[in-house]
């Protein structure tokens, strides 16, 4: 199971602030770009905040979180390149 694919599953057990996080990335499913700071800032919360969701969904930093999010989507669009 992918990344997006666990935040989903487990999105009505985040806190208020852990689906704000999670819908943001959900939406996006790229956030290869974005540093923690600037995205903490744009969801009005804390990059501690982020860190502790990054923990959560087993992602032991912001870095590796971005790396899975970013082998997901290259695994995805691989797949999706298979069937056509």
């Amino acid at each position: 199971m992918n990344l997006l694919d666990r935040m989903r599953d487990q999105f009505h057990s985040f806190t208020e602030k852990e689906q704000v996080i999670a819908s943001y990335i959900i939406q996006r499913t790229s956030i290869q770009n974005e540093n923690i700071t600037v995205l903490a800032k744009e969801l009005n919360t804390s990059p501690a905040t982020i860190t502790r969701f990054c923990k959560k969904v087993g992602c032991k930093s912001f870095i590796e979180m971005k790396m899975e999010l970013e082998r997901g989507a290259a695994i995805h669009k691989s797949l999706n390149n298979q069937r056509t």
